[in-house]
């Protein structure tokens, strides 16, 4: 006779796993069909435990996970520093342009200082004397060495 390996509590009827005639045709019992029901059910629910770990398991669908891992951890964050680069520069100008709009006259007068100051550097060069007095700088450093 072979060693045949069956579940654990399984119980073989007859002699070789053979059921008798009787068994065969007695109807099964309300807790046997019970029982047989949440055998079916768990099967089932098993099966699809198994197809779910399956695919979890994909090395396609892991390799793809560690790929979206590894560019959210750097893309991510130099995405994430742009926009808050982009948002404090923003925050900046809107600063700036408030100043203007609050203090007009000060800022004007800021802006005539410094228009008079490039004009007065563009005249000067313009006469030549600034160059003189340049070479002549120039020379008497030259001389006391």
């Amino acid at each position: 006779m072979e060693n045949v390996q069956r579940p654990r509590g399984a119980v073989v009827a007859g002699q070789g796993g053979r059921m008798s005639e009787s068994a065969r045709n007695r109807k099964p019992s309300p807790q046997v069909k019970t029982i047989e029901a949440d055998l079916a059910t768990t099967r089932e629910r098993m099966g699809e435990t198994l197809e779910e770990l399956g695919a979890r398991l994909n090395p396609d669908r892991l390799k793809q996970q560690a790929m979206d891992t590894v560019r959210e951890a750097t893309i991510g964050k130099v995405q994430t520093k742009a926009r808050k680069t982009m948002d404090n520069a923003t925050k900046a100008g809107h600063a700036a342009t408030d100043v203007v709009r609050e203090n007009p006259i000060p800022i004007a007068m800021i802006a005539a200082m410094i228009a008079a100051g490039i004009g007065w550097l563009f005249w000067n060069s313009r006469s030549g004397r600034t160059r003189r007095r340049m070479r002549r700088a120039l020379e008497q450093v030259r001389g006391q060495r």
